[in-house]
């Protein structure tokens, strides 16, 4: 079925449990995380998302049960589905996830980021890396890259995000705000990285699904990403968020495939 095929491709795909699909029209999904039902239904319904929660069959209520939802899918069609499973899964996101710019609450959790990937690791993306003095002037220098007029000389203006995960920084996006020759070439309009104790999570696909809901409040149209060849979950998650293939070029010891995404048209 297509939109059970749908979930199991979502963003919270992984995090559910599809019960009864057998049974005919409807189904039940539950969230097995620590989705909240009241506040997902009250989200939805805000979307005009007609939900039925599995508590509301009861006499009273159990909030502490897991978030479960009655699914019925009769005469839904594509259209609908898709915005159906784009609606939930910005509901769940918002209940776990918080996508930020980097500030002064953060310090401590920014540096046993640093302390995770190490001295010599290779941090992506470059701008989260910390190259000055105190933590105080690392924010003034990522602010000032948000302007084109204090941005450093050859450099596009850009914002730099942590996706935020129970208080820790899960990993960095950098959204550049246009494409100079080089970043035309290589850069693209987006780096991120995952920290190495959140990796296979899904939180790469999270993490790039709001930088180009992000990318979108800019105004831009598509987005370059690029990535090389010997990274598959880099490039597979940029295909998994609708990344179209151009083209690859060889770049010293392996090849970088360059990736549009369409989001002016794509349901986000």
């Amino acid at each position: 079925d297509q939109l059970l095929s749908l979930i199991r491709q979502s963003l919270f795909g992984r995090y559910v449990t599809i019960l009864g699909e057998e049974a005919g029209l409807h189904f039940l999904l539950r969230f097995d995380d620590q989705t909240k039902e009241r506040e997902a239904i009250h989200s939805l319904r805000q979307k005009r998302i007609r939900i039925v929660g599995y508590q509301d069959y009861f006499w009273e209520r159990n909030d502490q049960a897991s978030c479960c939802f009655v699914m019925g899918y009769a005469g839904l069609k594509e259209k609908a589905m898709m915005r159906f499973i784009a609606e939930i899964e910005d509901m769940w996101m918002k209940q776990h996830f918080e996508f930020v710019r980097p500030n002064l609450s953060m310090e401590k959790a920014y540096f046993e980021y640093l302390e995770e990937w190490g001295k010599e690791a290779k941090m992506v993306p470059f701008a989260a890396r910390f190259q000055q003095d105190s933590f105080e002037a690392w924010l003034d220098q990522k602010k000032r890259e948000e302007d084109p007029q204090t941005t450093p000389e050859g450099w596009v203006s850009a914002t730099l995000f942590a996706l935020m995960v129970d208080g820790k920084i899960a990993g960095f996006l950098h959204l550049r705000h246009d494409l100079n020759e080089h970043l035309l070439q290589v850069g693209g309009h987006i780096g991120y990285g995952i920290r190495p104790s959140m990796r296979g999570k899904g939180y790469a696909k999270i993490m790039l699904r709001l930088g180009l809901l992000e990318a979108k409040k800019l105004g831009l149209s598509k987005v370059l990403i690029t990535a090389d060849d010997d990274n598959p979950a880099s490039y597979r998650t940029i295909e998994s968020c609708g990344g179209i293939l151009e083209n690859r070029f060889h770049e010293e010891e392996h090849d970088v495939l360059r990736y549009w995404i369409d989001i002016q048209t794509r349901e986000f």
